[in-house]
């Protein structure tokens, strides 16, 4: 049995929430669907439904959040075009960057997954050879660069639009850290110096 794990990224900056640093959830089916709100009249005359698919579809999911599928649902199996401009290996990508001893990188961008575009952020892979180091540098379009370390660990710096350090620590796997808009941090989205060697 295989084990599914998401991260959901989202900006709430352009919607309302219920209160300050929670989401808010928008269902379209189960226990707290926006269709629970409508009589099950309203709902079959809307997509032409029988009444017992629409009692299905409001109320079968009755777990908050969580969907429990019926064993004997079989998800279909994907096909390449149904990934195109959606997924994007990075390990298989060609590299935008290869240097010998230092590094390899993967910029994400609309040409090589065009979801980029639509979703309005970007994203870099960098893989930092041991004892080796990113350049510094900061993001041009004033956006806000978050980092994730994947494997290895190292130390960072950042500094501040003023020229002053803000930050210097030591980063490790699972470590996430967020650089503020005009600040600078070595390469685009990250800065992991003395990283193992990439597995």
């Amino acid at each position: 049995m295989q084990t599914l794990s998401l991260l959901f990224s989202s900006s709430v900056r352009r919607t309302r929430v219920t209160k300050a640093g929670q989401f808010t959830d928008f269902y379209l089916t189960g226990s707290n669907g926006i269709f629970t709100g409508f009589s099950t009249e309203f709902v079959g005359r809307a997509w032409d439904l029988d009444k017992t698919i629409v009692k299905k579809l409001v109320g079968s999911q009755t777990g908050n959040g969580i969907v429990k599928a019926d064993a004997s649902l079989k998800m279909p199996s994907p096909r390449k075009g149904d990934r195109e401009g959606f997924v994007l290996n990075c390990l298989e990508a060609p590299l935008d960057v290869d240097i010998k001893d230092g590094g390899r990188v993967v910029v994400l961008n609309t040409k090589n997954l065009p979801l980029v575009g639509e979703v309005g952020f970007g994203a870099d892979l960098v893989r930092i050879d041991g004892h080796s180091m990113c350049s510094p540098g900061f993001s041009c379009d004033s956006a806000l660069q978050v980092t994730y370390i994947v494997g290895g660990s190292g130390r960072v710096q950042v500094v501040g639009a003023d020229g002053k350090r803000v930050l210097e620590t030591h980063v490790k796997a699972g470590a996430l850290f967020i650089v503020p808009r005009f600040f600078v941090v070595p390469r685009l989205l990250i800065l992991m110096a003395c990283l193992g060697s990439p597995s």
